[in-house]
């Protein structure tokens, strides 16, 4: 467990080199030149809006503007800050997260990473990176669409990350779950029972092999058309039919539904999913002197916690809310393989 002083040294490594890994893909994207396709100007040489590629004028140093707000065809993307540094922070928040949660106390810190990084990447850059096109960009990079370096860097960075710590990212960093989270009332309707979460499971899994083999066959990301959550962060009317159901269904199910598009549709947290249901991945173990009071199944508002008290890792965002609310201890983080 990580209450161990090797425990607690293996994860700072893991961080450092995390860390180098990091800097090794900012290096590599800045200097791949005419080399490579990078994830701002692929796009630009096609001829396509690129709704979330942040630009600016760095002779005149003044700022990129909303995602989806467009100047004479170029597509920006508001703040100061560029895209690798907001990745960046992004995942060590995703690193740190993943320590708090394991402190207990910590986890009274993770509204705080939801709404910092709900203004910052949310309303502050647009949505901006968005982690439904970094998925995307992976995928197409994979067709032979070029090579996407923060794109697909960032991505294949929280595979690892989430192996060894859960999915922080989910829980505690991801805007599009911040937006979700924040909007849901709890009480409204009553909580979904084992059936229904099975439900969501099954069709996030089909609605994600759909956009792969969308992606296949068009090898074109069409989902920035409609995008739902570009559209709230950057306070823009739906200009067709379907973006406008689509906005419109994320608002009202997010208000009656913990993260409904989390659980139906993410690509990114389905993948994260899995990774955390690989042998020796950060899980939730439940000790020998667990009561079986229910606690933690009744305050998972994800439905990752069975009836049988056994963690489905597929679903688990590692929030930490059943650990912090377990009065016997008996939930903890660990590399067991069973």
């Amino acid at each position: 467990m990580y209450s161990t002083s090797t425990s607690w040294a293996r994860m700072l490594f893991l961080a450092g080199v995390f860390t180098v890994l990091v800097r090794g893909i900012f290096f590599a994207e800045a200097q791949a030149g005419d080399e490579f396709v990078t994830w701002d100007n692929q796009e630009e040489e096609a001829g396509v809006e690129d709704a979330f590629a942040p630009s600016g004028n760095a002779e005149t140093g003044s700022l990129p503007r909303a995602c989806g707000m467009t100047d004479e065809g170029d597509s920006t993307c508001a703040a100061a800050l560029s895209s690798k540094y907001a990745v960046g922070a992004a995942l060590l928040a995703t690193v740190v997260g993943g320590i708090l949660m394991r402190l207990r106390k910590g986890i009274r810190f993770r509204p705080l990473f939801l709404l910092g990084f709900l203004v910052v990447l949310g309303f502050g850059l647009g949505g901006c990176p968005c982690p439904i096109k970094g998925f995307q960009e992976a995928v197409l990079s994979m067709f032979g669409n070029g090579i996407h370096w923060l794109a697909l860097g960032w991505f294949l960075l929280l595979l690892p990350l989430t192996y060894l710590f859960g999915r922080t990212w989910c829980g505690w960093v991801c805007h599009l779950g911040a937006l979700q989270e924040f909007l849901y009332r709890k009480g409204i309707v009553p909580e979904l029972n084992a059936r229904a979460v099975s439900w969501l499971r099954w069709t996030r899994r089909i609605l994600v092999i759909g956009l792969m083999l969308q992606l296949l066959a068009t090898r074109q990301n069409m989902w920035e058309g409609h995008d739902p959550f570009r559209t709230a962060f950057n306070l823009m009317i739906p200009d067709t039919a379907l973006a406008w159901v689509l906005l419109l269904g994320l608002l009202l199910s997010s208000v009656l539904i913990h993260r409904p598009f989390c659980r139906t549709a993410c690509p990114v947290g389905l993948v994260l999913g899995w990774v955390s249901a690989l042998p020796g991945a950060a899980r939730l173990h439940v000790e020998s002197n667990c009561t079986s009071c229910q606690i933690c199944r009744k305050s998972c508002l994800n439905g990752a916690m069975g009836e049988d008290l056994t963690p489905a890792m597929e679903s688990c965002i590692a929030c930490g809310e059943c650990v912090a609310k377990c009065s016997t201890k008996s939930l903890v983080w660990t590399h067991r393989k069973s």
